[in-house]
């Protein structure tokens, strides 16, 4: 996919990944029927794909310049739109990606 977008702009301008985020229902009532996709998520997972993403666009090679999370502590959690899902702040408050994103800022 970057590949792709890259040539779509010549490679001459780097990507930008905006509202990058994972789901996952855990510690929230059962996800809405039109994010069924994400029933099986664990915050574990949540984690460590977000930190995987954070890796890949550091190791990138200056093909992706700017990486956003989305999102780090929305609490809304509706019918509709399980914002509070993607949440790097869990609702208790935990951040498990945070140690993991913080080791990938850092080099390691």
């Amino acid at each position: 996919m970057v590949d792709t977008y890259l040539k779509a702009t010549g490679n001459k301008k780097p990507l930008c990944f905006t509202e990058l985020g994972y789901l996952t229902g855990e510690g929230y009532p059962p996800i809405p029927d039109n994010f069924a996709w994400a029933n099986k998520t664990t915050i574990a997972q949540h984690a460590q794909w977000l930190s995987e993403a954070a890796r890949l666009s550091r190791d990138s090679e200056g093909k992706i310049k700017l990486l956003i999370v989305y999102n780090v502590d929305i609490t809304t959690y509706v019918k509709d739109d399980p914002m509070a899902g993607y949440a790097i702040i869990r609702k208790d408050g935990s951040c498990p990606a945070c140690s993991l994103l913080a080791q990938v800022m850092s080099g390691k």
